[in-house]
Formats: C-alpha cells, structure tokens, sequence
C-alpha cells in the first residue's frame, strides 16, 4: 500500500498529506524487506522509505500522539479485523466524523467488528462513539492493511 500511495504521490509537490504507518507488525515487515531486498528493488524500497510524507509510528506513545492530532492524514494500520491494537483507537477517532473515510483491504471473519463495518450491521454498539454516523466503507480484497484517511486533505 505504501508503494502505490508513493507511486501517485511521491513526486507530487502539492501533496502535503502525512502517510503513517501505525502497526507494529507493519514496521516489522518493513525491517524486513529493508533486510533482504536488493539491486534495483532495494534501491527502490530505500527511496519509498525516505519520502518525506512517510512517517513510522514505533511506539504506543507516537501513536496517541498521531491519533490526537486532528489534521489530515492517511494512517496504514493492521486490522486484525478491528479485534485490538491500534486501529481500534484509530476508528474511535475518525468515525464520528461522517467525512472520513475507511478502507478495508482483505478479509474480514463474520461477526468480527471489521465484518460488521463493512456489511453495515453495525450502528450504536460500535465502540461508544454514537449512535448517528454514517461510514464510508470501500473493500478491496486480499491483504491485511486497514487504510484510514480524511477527506480533509482536499
């Protein structure tokens, strides 16, 4: 996800837009691929990784911090199919303001919060953050990243 948000904006000037990637297991992955990586792919992962709307959030105090901040941003964060961890934080902050936007990439088991999200069955018990919201729910298939983001980048 973070090489196609790069590939559209990475040379974008105007695009201003703070890219976080908030999951533990994310940034592990990423440590990974920094690792093994070579040639070209390695020189290509080492420029995505140094653009300068990237930003990693590492500890759980960075990441209170990011969800506190109102501005715009894309958050990368694992799902775990809104189980625990971060996202859950995420999704208290942004769903009580209809504007926002979740995006669900990958599966998501039934009766699982990100199930009930994603098939609109799910209103007043979501988390404790009121019962009239609307949520602009897109699905795409197949890998685990939760993508939140504001339309307040525009």
């Amino acid at each position: 996800m973070i090489w196609e948000l790069y590939k559209l904006f990475g040379k974008d000037e105007n695009f201003k837009v703070p890219v976080l990637v908030d999951s533990p297991l994310a940034n592990r992955l990423l440590d990974c691929y920094s690792s093994i990586l070579e040639g070209e792919a390695k020189e290509q992962f080492d420029e995505m990784m140094s653009w300068s709307n990237l930003r990693r959030i590492v500890s759980p105090e960075e990441s209170k911090t990011a969800v506190a901040d109102k501005s715009a941003k894309v958050i990368l964060s694992s799902s775990g199919m809104i189980s625990a961890g971060r996202s859950v934080k995420w999704l208290q902050n942004i769903l009580p303001n209809e504007n926002d936007c979740i995006l669900f990439i990958g599966y998501a088991d039934v009766d699982t919060l990100a199930w009930k999200i994603k098939t609109a069955r799910i209103r007043r018990q979501l988390i404790s953050v009121g019962s009239h919201m609307r949520i602009n729910v897109q699905l795409l298939i197949y890998i685990h990243i939760l993508l939140i983001c504001s339309d307040r980048i525009y």
